[in-house]
């Protein structure tokens, strides 16, 4: 009498969950993230070409800085060609005239058009380690670091950056006018307002 063999065990192997990354979804995510006021101009270029619509994630200020037509006319299209071409990303900025500094800022940060913009190497160095962490900070951070270069230039504005308890514009906020009036008359020895200050403002 021969032995059966055991019938053999059927066994479900249950494999991992294959995740496939939606660029397309992600990228979608970074397009709203910018201010309603601009969304659709952003929008609009995004949907014009695919180097365009990959700024929201790698570049996003120079995708709002053409959207918002920053610049002339002619650095647009030279940034453009650029882009186009599949440059790299730093030749298209400098050709419109965008920092390589505000690379990393996200969407949030822009809720204005923007004017001048601080792109002094020793500035730009340094900015780059003072990035808000947080992008519901990033618009206010921006504004108030811009309009400090404005009023006292490259150090003032490093100290503004450094300070995010000045949330509010530097304009509006009572005591920043009087913080920037004595950072500019500390660097400015031969006027009168220097020589009334008791200590430096650092």
């Amino acid at each position: 009498m021969h032995n059966r063999r055991p019938a053999a065990r059927l066994t479900t192997r249950q494999t991992a969950p294959i995740v496939l990354a939606d660029g397309t979804s992600r990228r979608s995510q970074f397009l709203q993230a910018f201010h309603y006021s601009f969304r659709r101009k952003v929008d609009e270029l995004a949907q014009q070409k695919h180097c365009f619509a990959e700024l929201a994630e790698t570049f996003p200020a120079l995708l709002f800085a053409l959207a918002t037509d920053f610049g002339t006319a002619e650095a647009r299209k030279r940034a453009i060609a650029h882009l186009e071409a599949g440059s790299r990303l730093r030749e298209a900025a400098k050709a419109l005239g965008v920092p390589w500094w505000m690379r990393k800022l996200p969407p949030q940060a822009f809720k204005k058009r923007l004017e001048q913009v601080p792109d002094d190497p020793l500035f730009a160095k340094r900015i780059v380690d003072l990035l808000p962490a947080n992008p519901g900070m990033a618009a206010k951070w921006l504004d108030r670091v811009f309009q400090a270069y404005r009023l006292c230039g490259p150090e003032f504005a490093l100290w503004v950056a450094r300070h995010e308890r000045f949330h509010a514009p530097l304009l509006t906020d009572p005591p920043l006018p009087y913080v920037a009036a004595w950072a500019w008359f500390a660097g400015q020895k031969d006027t009168l307002g220097h020589q009334l200050l008791r200590r430096p403002w650092t």
